[in-house]
């Protein structure tokens, strides 16, 4: 058809679904405009995801029941895994369902706060080993620490009355 169309995508969609509606749509429209606004970091993990999650005994998704990008990850992580926990702290967590021996993928929402995830942490820690590195050493290492004076850069992903969101690439 040469109707007009245009598409705008969630920021927190999962990406592959995205890239396959497209395929589709452009078959029955030839002028579709697509807008892509789907957050980096939440590309990223959801592509970790599909990477990592299969090669783990249980996978644990942090984040609130309500979001849209917690809830993609829990979806993908389903897909290539039969352990796969969806917890929005500590609380939820069944620690027996994790064997030591084959590890653990965790990731969290993009909005989760760091405090859930140390909180978590806490809990497994004393569970999970991973290249004699403890679960604490490990997360520490992947998160960046920025302070004061700190040159970055970031793309702008949200404005709001009170705040703006700025992805700056890191977990």
């Amino acid at each position: 058809s040469d109707s007009p169309v245009s598409v705008v995508a969630q920021t927190t969609l999962n990406k592959k679904l995205f890239v396959n509606f497209q395929k589709n749509l452009k078959n029955c429209f030839t002028n579709a405009n697509f807008f892509d606004t789907i957050c980096m970091a939440t590309s990223d993990r959801q592509n970790e995801v599909r990477e990592y999650a299969d090669k783990y005994g249980s996978v644990v998704i942090i984040g609130d029941k309500a979001s849209s990008n917690s809830r993609k990850l829990y979806e993908i992580a389903s897909e290539y895994s039969d352990n796969v926990q969806f917890i929005e702290n500590s609380k939820g967590l069944d620690i027996t369902k994790i064997d030591p021996e084959k590890g653990v993928f965790l990731t969290a929402g993009a909005s989760t706060p760091d405090l859930i995830i140390k909180e978590v942490n806490r809990k497994m820690e004393n569970r999970i080993v991973a290249k004699e590195e403890n679960f604490a050493e490990l997360l520490e290492k992947s998160l960046k620490t920025l302070h004061t004076g700190d040159k970055v850069t970031g793309t702008v992903t949200q404005i709001k009355p009170t705040d703006i969101h700025v992805d700056l690439g890191v977990k």
